[in-house]
């Protein structure tokens, strides 16, 4: 059987290393986001200020998150209550984002795509955590 504990750390670190790729949009020059855009076929980028810190800032946050994932993953027994929390706050946070890419109108596959890739790797997140628990608790019986 997997080690639980084995493959949260693994997912945990691979989610973080994704997350740390966004430092590339964060010092990308402006005409790299604009390309990003047009690759995606969405209307064309404004290029306005508030877009551009929109665009950085939110690609920092991953970035933050990242690192934060990498944190985590080294002791996820210690870790556990901050792991829940990003889960659960993952699970809403994807409802949320939903309803945002409806309201905004951005493509159905790219709604579903968002909210179909946090979905499923939160609730893996706390079924590994479930099963992490399940198994200390073996060990200290036994």
């Amino acid at each position: 059987m997997i080690d639980p504990e084995r493959l949260l750390k693994f997912l945990l670190r691979i989610v973080g290393a994704f997350c740390l790729l966004a430092v590339v949009a964060v010092f990308a020059p402006t005409s790299w986001l604009v390309w990003c855009n047009d690759l995606l076929g969405l209307d064309p980028l404004p290029e306005t200020p508030v877009v551009e810190y929109l665009a950085r800032s939110v690609s920092a946050f991953y970035v933050i998150l990242g690192g934060l994932l990498l944190v985590v993953a080294r002791d996820p027994r210690r870790n556990a209550s901050v792991i829940s929390y990003l889960a659960v706050a993952g699970l809403v946070f994807s409802m949320v984002i939903l309803f945002i890419d409806m309201w905004v109108g951005l493509p159905l596959w790219w709604s579903v795509g968002e909210c179909l890739s946090l979905l499923p790797l939160c609730i893996i997140i706390l079924v590994l955590q479930a099963r992490m628990s399940a198994s200390v608790v073996k060990e200290t019986e036994g």
